[in-house]
């Protein structure tokens, strides 16, 4: 969320030293196993939108795990990124929603 990388070097090493204890840590691992999944979907957007736009509110409004947004100034757009990727700036709502239905097929049921 930070843009930091020395974040997301400590997350992996620590990820890393767990997996061969995950198998050992009986019910606790369904923690890990949350973390990693976490680690390797995390979506993030960057709203660089008014709080008040058709835009900022259509992306409020999905529900997706491991979705953290983070905020930038006002250029009427949403930067996605997933893990370290990130894509085009999004200027309208059906863009952004037509992306994440890409993303996550299962948000069309």
């Amino acid at each position: 969320m930070t843009n930091k990388n020395l974040y997301q070097e400590y997350a992996e090493k620590a990820l890393k030293s767990f997996s061969l204890r995950a198998y050992d840590m009986g019910i606790h691992a369904g923690y890990y196993l949350c973390a990693t999944d976490a680690y390797f979907h995390m979506l993030r957007l960057t709203m660089e939108s008014s709080p008040e736009s058709e835009l900022t509110e259509s992306a409020l409004s999905f529900l997706i795990p491991y979705m953290g947004i983070s905020y930038g100034e006002d250029r009427g757009r949403i930067v996605p990124c997933l893990k370290n990727i990130c894509y085009e700036p999004i200027k309208s709502a059906d863009v952004l929603k037509d992306f994440l239905m890409n993303k996550y097929p299962a948000l069309k049921t």
